[in-house]
């Protein structure tokens, strides 16, 4: 299985005008941390490091939707959590600025409960699912006010759709 690489290991993309150091090197830090929750899987340690009027807006083939405050962030995190139980992340790269972190990952795993997208139900089909997603997750001091996620969905469809192998 492949390991996660993490936040701390991708190389920052220089910006024009170049944010206080300390700024950009406390919001890396409090990536890496919230990265971390989620490879370990912790729901309570991936909550602690929103704020409790978090949001999570999740762009794809539903258009936009948002799941408002940390009892909506905690609903579609349990959710992902269950639906996808041996999702890794391979960081393909990402930004840092000094309130922002932009994350283009490759998430690879198994559904293992129905999962609701483009307004229908997709079961279940016993194959690993690759596809791409972009966060953004917006700090306020060292939490998360916004996460927002742009996700794969065509390719997701396309392997939740396969027949036989």
């Amino acid at each position: 299985m492949k390991r996660a690489a993490g936040i701390a290991k991708q190389p920052a993309t220089r910006a024009r005008k170049a944010a206080p150091r300390d700024a950009v090197a406390a919001t890396r830090a409090a990536g890496e941390l919230y990265f971390q929750a989620w490879v370990a899987r912790d729901l309570d340690r991936i909550l602690a490091r929103h704020t409790p009027d978090s949001n999570f807006v999740l762009h794809g083939i539903d258009g936009v939707q948002v799941w408002k405050g940390i009892d909506g962030c905690r609903q579609i995190f349990d959710l992902i959590l269950r639906a996808l139980p041996d999702q890794t992340f391979d960081v393909q790269s990402i930004v840092v600025k000094e309130d922002f972190l932009v994350a283009h990952s490759i998430v690879t795993g198994t559904l293992v409960l129905p999962w609701p997208m483009g307004g229908r139900i997709y079961e279940p089909n016993g194959r690993t699912i690759k596809f791409e997603i972009v966060d953004i997750w917006h700090f306020q001091g060292d939490r998360i006010r916004v996460k927002e996620g742009w996700l794969d969905a065509l390719a997701m469809h396309n392997q939740l759709t396969q027949a036989g192998s």
